[in-house]
């Protein structure tokens, strides 16, 4: 009988990796990326100004650190390319150099190629003249001390004392190095830039796609000093996450049965406290308890808002955040919503609503629950920030507080999220580090987690800025210190010029970091949920005194 059983579940595991080479693979691969178009109005049409916005954080951040904002933007763009050499002698995915050096190859260790004068492209980026490019290449070539930036680092940030952006333009003329220049060309740039603000290739731009990225290169040339060559290098290869292929490894269909196992444990845990599950218009899933729901009660628990949770990537969705929920947050005496997302929950699913339509039915559910004018506190973890994001964006005035766990949101354009987790950098450091082993393997490569993230996710729609939340808000960030994933320090400097910057004018922004933490440990260390405890109820001792005022008034 135990043959028979070993036998069958053989079989069945070997049409599973049949259909999943023959169906799901390809079609994960080849179904094309259709973009989104910005879902702030601001940025409809006017992609650049999501760049400028990028570069004036860089340069406020440069006065409070003392980093020099033109290096930091090399580095994001380093980040998004890898040295060819490097890519055919290892993995074709894998990343070859860390962004933390700023010259990439030299010169003369380039192929390039100039295009510039001509091409088959009915539109071309790289309309300069021949005279242009010859001043430039001469301005290249020409002998010029070279920049210094220790020297810069020590003496150069003085202004910060006595003045602004503009003293900073006057008084110091800054360059970018040579080897950044020589090696990152605007044909190069044209292939970085037209999936970074629209998830095409360039040939496939509009006209005024085509004028948005001219306006980028104005704003590198103006603002950067940035004097981009003609023609393209060939050393190096565009990470373009929605336009490449995506790495997939397979899982048997006894992962996926594990995966539908705690799932199913967390739907008796939810059902036997008191919870139901619901579904919104557009499909949206969502697990909502009302323990507050008498005249007696409310009165007795005021203070308190609903609860509003998203969960980040983990196998069974909310099912490891329940211990989290119910000792930590506290879901007795509050509403409570608990929204699923089959996507990022390693589910065999394909259904993934778009930005509005998520954010739409989240509305509709504490609409229907709560009533329309009421305020929220909302919850996020790792993904669940971006989810989190999406609904502040949206409904600012809808949200109370806001809570974000490791914020993968933050900073999501400097490409710390897409080096560690999306892209496979991971593969080369899972020898020697374990946390990195079981992201590469559980999730990172899932066939369904990378569908979502490949195809179904631009990342000029997923970013939170601390300065959109509403002003009457409150937002409290929880930063693992030894975090894999995210650059936690880089998301500390950020909270601190949002605060430094707002000087008490905009919303209340706190950050609290461990450590000694990595990404998602504070979910099981009860140690941290007295901390987080603490927090929240720092902040809602403000809530109850604006409470009482108009109470009394």
């Amino acid at each position: 009988m135990l043959y028979v059983i070993l036998y069958s579940y053989a079989v069945v595991e070997l049409l599973f990796l049949i259909y999943c080479y023959l169906v799901v693979f390809p079609y994960i691969v080849n179904i094309p990326t259709k973009p989104r178009p910005a879902r702030d109005a601001r940025y409809k049409r006017n992609r650049h100004g999501i760049f400028v916005r990028m570069l004036r954080r860089y340069k406020q951040i440069a006065k409070i650190t003392g980093e020099c904002y033109i290096h930091r933007f090399e580095m994001m763009v380093e980040s998004y390319f890898i040295k060819k050499q490097e890519a055919s002698t290892t993995f074709s995915w894998s990343f070859g150099a860390s962004c933390t050096t700023n010259a990439c190859t030299t010169s003369k260790d380039l192929d390039v190629h100039d295009n510039s004068n001509g091409g088959d492209r009915e539109k071309t980026l790289t309309n300069q003249t021949s005279d242009e490019e010859t001043t430039k290449e001469k301005k290249m070539k020409s002998p010029s001390k070279e920049f210094c930036w220790d020297n810069f680092l020590s003496k150069g940030f003085s202004w910060m004392e006595h003045g602004g952006e503009d003293n900073h333009e006057e008084k110091i003329t800054i360059t970018p190095s040579k080897e950044f220049v020589n090696t990152y060309r605007r044909d190069n740039l044209d292939d970085f830039l037209s999936w970074a603000f629209f998830c095409k290739h360039r040939d496939q731009l509009s006209d005024w796609e085509v004028e948005e990225l001219h306006k980028c290169y104005k704003v590198m040339r103006d603002d950067l000093n940035f004097d981009i060559l003609p023609g393209k290098s060939d050393a190096i290869i565009p990470l373009r996450l929605n336009l490449d292929e995506p790495l997939i490894l397979f899982r048997p269909l006894v992962f996926y049965g594990f995966v539908y196992f705690l799932k199913a444990l967390a739907w008796s845990v939810l059902l036997f406290c008191g919870f139901r599950r619901y579904r919104s218009s557009n499909g949206l899933t969502y697990w909502f308890r009302d323990d507050c729901d008498s005249a007696a009660r409310r009165a007795k628990h005021h203070d308190e808002v609903p609860l509003v949770f998203f969960h980040g990537i983990s196998p069974g969705g909310v099912t490891m955040y329940l211990p989290f929920l119910f000792n930590c947050l506290g879901l007795g005496g509050r509403q409570a919503f608990l929204f699923e997302s089959p996507g990022i929950s390693m589910e065999m699913s394909m259904k993934i609503l778009s930005e509005d339509d998520t954010v739409s039915d989240v509305r509709e559910a504490i609409d229907r629950h709560a009533g329309v004018e009421t305020r929220v506190q909302v919850v996020g973890h790792s993904f669940g920030t971006f989810t989190a994001a999406w609904f502040n964006h949206s409904f600012p005035q809808r949200v109370r507080q806001i809570l974000l766990f490791d914020p993968v949101s933050i900073l999501v354009a400097d490409n710390m999220v897409y080096q560690n987790f999306v892209f496979a950098r991971g593969a080369q450091e899972a020898v020697t580090t374990s946390s990195r082993l079981a992201t590469f393997l559980m999730a990172s490569t899932e066939a369904y987690m990378q569908y979502y993230l490949r195809r179904k996710f631009f990342w000029y729609n997923n970013e939170i800025y601390l300065d959109d939340i509403d002003q009457q808000a409150k937002a409290l960030v929880f930063l693992s210190m030894k975090d894999e994933i995210l650059d936690a320090h880089r998301v500390a400097q950020e909270v601190d010029r949002f605060t430094i910057e707002q000087q008490g004018k905009g919303p209340v922004v706190e950050k609290f970091c461990w450590p000694d933490s990595k990404h998602g440990d504070f979910v099981m260390d009860r140690h941290a949920w007295k901390g987080i405890r603490k927090a929240i109820e720092a902040q809602k001792m403000t809530f109850v005194k604006t409470y009482e005022a108009k109470k009394e008034r």
